[in-house]
């Protein structure tokens, strides 16, 4: 679910299933029942035991913060009549933002922030307004360009590229906006049309400073709430790690 990306929660889940059909690595030992099972699933005694399984694998998840794991161990009877032992290991995990806040979101802000000062533009000047609002909308274009591998492909608009479907309509507003002023002008005068200008200008400033908090806090807050159940919820499955097993460590 990348609707709230960056500021997703994810899981990772590693399935190991085991049956009575085996082989050492070594070759020196096998079995197979066709029926039950000849095995006891146990926990890791010796330190390079297992390696095998990792295939190279150093445990890095690029983007991502390891937050804690979790486990499930299950039997059940296939219909052939053998026993099947399912092992099931989740890793809980949540995306880095801060890459997606700094290099996409904090410039196409400034873009934004940038374009608002044509209201120190005169109103008289209507083409230097209009060619300052579409200069940065053609600005913001080339940074999405840029920093389009960086955002993922799916089929629904993520809190992102809401972000970015308002910032782009705020920067043809202000386009919009001046050809509307300078009609004003020069219908009714400088006084109206610098009225209306200023007023415009606060509004749209609020405006895109309001949805912007509505987009982008909410997804913020929920992720913090999560990392802070599966806090609890770790805690209280294992206490003895609760100081050292959870919480954000590189992954």
């Amino acid at each position: 679910e990348l609707k709230a990306f960056p500021f997703d929660v994810q899981q990772l889940r590693i399935q190991l299933e085991t049956i009575s059909h085996w082989r050492q690595l070594d070759g020196t030992r096998r079995g197979s029942l066709p029926r039950g099972y000849s095995y006891i699933v146990q926990p890791v005694s010796r330190a390079e035991e297992g390696q095998l399984l990792w295939l190279h694998w150093d445990g890095t998840i690029f983007e991502w913060l390891f937050h804690s794991y979790s486990m499930q161990l299950s039997r059940s009877i296939n219909p052939a009549g053998f026993t099947a032992t399912r092992f099931e290991l989740t890793l809980h995990v949540y995306r880095k933002f801060e890459h997606y806040l700094y290099k996409v979101l904090l410039p196409l802000w400034l873009i934004v922030c940038a374009a608002f000062t044509l209201q120190l533009v005169p109103i008289d000047e209507p083409a230097e307004r209009v060619g300052h609002a579409l200069t940065m909308f053609i600005a913001a274009f080339a940074l999405l360009y840029v920093t389009a591998d960086y955002l993922p492909k799916v089929d629904r608009l993520t809190m992102v590229d809401k972000l970015v479907l308002l910032s782009l309509t705020t920067l043809l507003w202000l386009s919009a906006e001046s050809s509307m002023v300078y009609r004003i002008y020069e219908a009714q005068g400088m006084a109206a049309a610098t009225r209306v200008d200023g007023l415009c200008g606060a509004l749209g400033v609020l405006f895109y400073a309001a949805v912007t908090a509505i987009l982008y806090i909410p997804p913020r807050r929920e992720q913090l709430r999560q990392i802070a159940r599966l806090t609890q919820d770790h805690t209280a499955r294992c206490p003895s790690e609760a100081g050292s097993g959870a919480g954000a460590s590189g992954a």
